[in-house]
């Protein structure tokens, strides 16, 4: 009996140990940070296999004229992903132009994107130039792609077959010259096969395939981009010094991140503007 009451002893005291040790601040510094970014892709911070595959395949994506479907989870970079091709290809001084379908209804999107001429409704005031003129001699992106309804789909698939529009209320053809890159976060095959998606379009968007790797992939990365984080949410809060703690760290590590990197971006910002200390705790990333 004494001694397993010395054992208890001991392993509180430890437990005790253990807690003020994760309370202490992480060795962190932006040293890491700096050594694993490429001046090919800025935006881009971390390193591993994933990560190096899909470098490469943005890179070969930026030295070819074909249409690119990016592919990856929520919150994982494919805008980024995106725009990493135009400025590396040869269409990099044109306009890149953006519009997440999922946002826009069927009229509305047919609209955005192909515009109309005075008079095609009975809002339609004025001309209209939509995205693909917006985007004429450089690339149009398309985040989202699967929200698109099956009319839309229809329409870009004229788009990308003949290379000319037809704004909505002309019955003239208007030549385009755009690379189009699309994105989504769902099987696309799938919604193939629930007849929600064209199977001839998918095959002329899917040329060249990204796909952007979820954060729980790549774990070695999260420090690294905590950090990262952590000085832009200094510099949004106007403070200074700021670090996460033993415990924070190992909690963000060990976290799945169904959000992505986008949901740590949140968290950490908004830890470092509500945080009322120097240090992070576990406790006060939310």
């Amino acid at each position: 009996r004494t001694l397993q009451a010395q054992f208890e002893e001991i392993k509180s005291k430890d437990l005790k140990i253990e807690s003020v040790a994760l309370k202490e601040p992480a060795e962190l510094s932006m040293g890491p940070v700096i050594s694993t970014l490429d001046e090919n892709f800025p935006e881009f911070v971390g390193s591993g296999p994933y990560m190096k595959q899909m470098k490469r395949d943005i890179i070969k994506a930026s030295q070819v004229e074909v249409d690119v479907l990016i592919e990856g989870e929520t919150g994982t970079g494919k805008q980024l992903a995106a725009e990493a091709v135009h400025r590396l290809s040869s269409r990099n001084d044109k306009p890149f132009i953006s519009i997440n379908c999922g946002e826009l209804d069927e009229n509305l999107l047919l609209d955005s994107l192909f515009g109309h001429v005075k008079g095609a409704f009975t809002d339609g005031k004025g001309d209209r130039r939509g995205a693909f003129l917006q985007a004429d001699g450089g690339t149009l992106f398309l985040d989202e792609i699967q929200s698109a309804s099956l009319k839309v789909q229809q329409a870009l698939l004229r788009a990308l077959s003949l290379r000319k529009i037809k704004p909505l209320g002309s019955d003239q053809d208007v030549d385009v010259n755009v690379r189009l890159l699309t994105a989504t976060n769902v099987d696309l095959k799938a919604l193939i096969g629930a007849g929600k998606f064209r199977e001839d379009l998918y095959y002329r968007l899917k040329v060249i395939t990204i796909t952007t790797p979820p954060l729980r992939e790549q774990r070695q990365n999260i420090p690294l981009l905590a950090m990262h984080f952590l000085k832009e949410g200094e510099h949004m809060a106007g403070r200074s010094g700021l670090a996460l703690s033993r415990g924070a760290l190992k909690a963000l590590v060990s976290y799945d991140w169904p959000g992505n990197i986008r949901e740590l971006k949140h968290v950490i910002i908004t830890a470092a503007v509500m945080s009322e200390g120097q240090v992070i705790q576990a406790e006060q990333l939310g």
